[in-house]
């Protein structure tokens, strides 16, 4: 008999194409998020300079992510990655 050996199944790397906003101003209302793209995948998030925003998975291509009021409250450049 021989001994077991492991397969590992991985999610595609997502791929971020575009975003429904680009900007706002500062003291802004809140706001959802839509992100474009490929290989998305149940259980995908949104991370708002690198924190996890709740995030609706629409479809492979399409996620939506809740930006609150209180990411919007300094001017700045936010990096939405996944």
């Amino acid at each position: 008999m021989s001994s077991a050996l492991s397969f590992t199944i991985n999610n595609p790397t997502p791929v971020l194409n575009g975003l429904s906003h680009t900007n706002a101003l500062v003291g802004s209302t809140a706001f959802t998020l839509t992100v474009t793209g490929t290989n998305f995948v149940d259980g995908s998030v949104v991370r708002w300079n690198g924190a996890d925003r709740p995030t609706t998975v629409v479809s492979s291509t399409q996620l939506t992510a809740a930006i609150g009021t209180a990411d919007l409250a300094v001017a700045g450049t936010a990096s939405i990655k996944m």
